[in-house]
């Protein structure tokens, strides 16, 4: 809220609060954040000299003006505001649209503005709040806006739409059609609404199965599009140097996953990790199959299951174990290993019949350490060890 006293001469402009509408709303039929603000009498009276200042700094990058229909100042400077967030925000990449103003008390403005990222938009509100307010002060540096606007559009340009999607946002303007942000996945667009909608990725659709197998494929991208759909999702951080590791830790807990966020078939995972010394070890052994940044995951401890779904009907479901040896009191875990094997597909075979042998490699003689446990280790009769912290089929599961 912009609140302020006139008996204090002092303008003081706290950040706006910032609600985010995904859809259609009161405000907008596009997605847009809305700031609510109040202005007193004296940031009314100033505000003429408030918008010429902040245009003379800024109309090199941007030009924008108020909404020639306002009737008085105060609207006249809640019109700037938010043409001048909608400048900043689209200077470089950004293709946006929605904004607007409307009055909701005496001198008091709900402010929208459209976004490809919600945070991207609450900041460049935010900015221009905050720009407005230092004019008036008459101490607006331009070296330190240039700086900070330059943070936006670095941070915010990922998240623009590249040109093969402003051509279909184009044409989605011309029927009338909304688009938005699909699953909170970066570049990612959906036009329309329900199941009649279609989501894309550069010029390809969910409709060829591209869209799908970009989100299958990544990590990050399937947990994204979960929680947006409102499902759990566990927690995670994103780690990309050795020393990042004690901090990501301390947020998330053990036990704990460490994982390749675009690796399938249980590649570089490892799972239930108890000490920081652990993750560290399984962070190395993520790095050596990925060059993105690895993730370290909450560990959620149960079955893996799979659920096969054939036109929108479940048609069956089958339970993963990881793959294990049963200890029959003579003999070692790399003998009962080669037992094991035996009835198995050779490494490196692509079996639909048989399971694939395993190999005494890093990721199984890590996972038997963590259990105290070495290739040389004699296992008591009947004691179950697991051999990876994955269950995946390719890996060795059953």
């Amino acid at each position: 809220m912009l609140r302020r006293k006139q008996e204090s001469q002092k303008t003081v402009i706290k950040s706006p609060k910032i609600e985010v509408f995904w859809g259609p709303s009161i405000h907008s039929r596009e997605a847009v954040v809305v700031a609510g603000i109040t202005l007193d009498d004296l940031t009314i009276a100033q505000s003429p000299h408030i918008i010429e200042t902040v245009t003379a700094v800024t109309d090199p990058w941007f030009p924008c003006k108020p909404d020639e229909s306002c009737t008085n100042d105060a609207e006249r400077l809640a019109s700037f505001i938010v043409e001048w967030a909608l400048g900043a925000l689209t200077y470089q990449s950004g293709f946006l649209n929605a904004r607007g103003y409307r009055a909701t008390g005496p001198d008091s403005f709900a402010l929208w503005l459209g976004f490809h990222q919600p945070r991207f938009s609450s900041a460049a509100l935010s900015i221009a709040v905050s720009v407005c307010e230092v004019a008036a002060t008459g101490r607006l540096d331009e070296k330190k806006l240039r700086a900070q606007l330059e943070a936006l559009w670095k941070a915010a340009s990922p998240y623009h739409p590249d040109t093969q999607a402003q051509i279909l946002m184009e044409g989605a303007r011309a029927m009338d059609l909304p688009y938005m942000p699909a699953w909170n996945i970066v570049r990612h667009w959906q036009f329309g609404w329900g199941a009649e909608s279609m989501t894309t990725f550069m010029a390809a659709s969910n409709r060829d199965g591209v869209v799908s197998n970009q989100v299958m494929a990544n990590k990050r991208y399937s947990k994204s599009m979960i929680e947006y759909l409102g499902l759990p999702v566990p927690i995670d951080a994103a780690v990309t140097k050795e020393d990042e590791i004690p901090a990501a830790v301390e947020q998330i807990g053990f036990p704990c996953v460490v994982k390749p966020p675009n690796m399938g078939e249980g590649m570089g995972v490892s799972a239930g990790l108890t000490t920081t010394e652990q993750v560290r070890t399984a962070f190395r052994q993520a790095m050596q199959f990925t060059k993105q940044p690895v993730m370290i995951e909450r560990h959620v401890p149960g079955s893996d299951h799979r659920l096969v779904i054939i036109d929108e009907k479940l048609v069956g479901v089958f339970r993963r174990d990881p793959p294990m040896v049963t200890g029959n009191g003579t003999s070692t875990a790399g003998q009962l290993i080669e037992d094991l094997n035996r009835d198995r597909a050779p490494l490196g075979t692509e079996s639909y019949t048989q399971l694939i042998a395993i190999d005494l490699d890093e990721t199984v003689t890590q996972h038997l350490e963590r259990q105290g446990i070495s290739a040389d280790t004699v296992l008591p009769e009947g004691k179950q060890v697991t051999l990876k912290s994955t269950s995946n089929v390719a890996a060795g599961g059953t």
